[in-house]
């Protein structure tokens, strides 16, 4: 069971320490059961557990990888912020302040790198829209403009 749900919306961070809660929140197991919205997260001990079959060739990342490489490189310190020890208590309460900071920054990290990916996912359909359309040249000429893209050939590669 989670300790901590973290929600982030803009620069709206919500820490709820969850594993101290005195009873159940219905409004919060609604919101979150919402198909509505849509809730990302990067959790990369439960994925290696998943997929402890196959063999990874790639190096492991995780949130602050990303979101150095996308956002800022300050990230990329952000597993610094706590110890390994601080990682232990999150069922604890109260949680510690360094604990509660850095569950928000995880939290607007998640947020950050998922809207980037998404403004980049419309962006690159729109360019691949754009190269599918024959120019107006071509169409008055009647001949196959040479610069169109076959689209389905286009696609992203596992950059990041």
């Amino acid at each position: 069971m989670a300790a901590v749900v973290q929600l982030c919306v803009g620069i709206y961070v919500l820490v709820y320490h969850i594993r101290v809660a005195d009873e159940h929140c219905g409004l919060l197991a609604a919101f979150l059961l919402d198909e509505e919205y849509t809730f990302v997260g990067v959790d990369i001990n439960n994925d290696e557990k998943k997929l402890k079959r196959v063999v990874m060739i790639k190096p492991k990342y995780g949130l602050a990888d990303y979101a150095g490489s996308i956002i800022h490189h300050s990230y990329n310190k952000m597993k610094d912020a706590i110890t390994e020890d601080d990682h232990h208590i999150w069922a604890e309460a109260p949680l510690p302040l360094r604990n509660i900071y850095y569950a928000s920054r995880d939290a607007y990290a998640t947020y950050d790198v998922y809207m980037r990916l998404v403004n980049f996912q419309k962006g690159f359909e729109s360019l691949c829209k754009h190269l599918a359309k024959p120019s107006r040249r071509s169409r008055k000429s009647g001949s196959k403009n040479e610069s169109t893209y076959n689209v389905s050939s286009i696609y992203l590669a596992d950059s990041l």
